[in-house]
């Protein structure tokens, strides 16, 4: 494996383990206190997403450590915090304090990044020596 395949292969296993986690525990305080007045849909999309960063983390520890499940377990990873962005972006189940209007560039921006992650994640050869 070439050191760039290394170095970029590392980038995106730090980028899924850390990505999730961050956005959940900062949306934590804003859904804690919605909790009362949202009730359960947002306890049940909070749940959603305390499973896809969960997912996300490990399949960015897989494929740190270079572990030969770590492919398949990161494409399943990308695409369900997709999911779950999308969801937070597009609809209004969770607390937000984006401007009006921007929704459109949050989503088109969670798209393109999760599109990128997953187009690597199919075609780069250091993903695929892994297996």
């Amino acid at each position: 494996m070439s050191r760039i395949n290394g170095i970029t292969l590392s980038v995106v296993a730090v980028g899924l383990a850390v990505y999730q986690p961050l956005g959940l525990a900062g949306d934590l305080p804003d859904v804690i206190n919605a909790l009362p007045i949202r009730g359960l849909g947002l306890a049940a999309g909070m749940v959603g997403r305390v499973l896809v960063a969960a997912l996300c983390a490990a399949a960015g520890l897989a494929l740190f450590n270079r572990r030969p499940i770590a492919p398949p377990l990161a494409r399943a990873a990308v695409v369900l915090s997709g999911a779950a962005d999308l969801m937070r972006y597009s609809t209004h189940i969770f607390p937000s304090n984006r401007p009006p209007g921007s929704a459109p560039i949050f989503v088109a921006t969670s798209v393109a990044l999760h599109g990128a992650t997953l187009t690597y994640l199919l075609l780069s050869k250091a993903v695929r020596d892994l297996s």
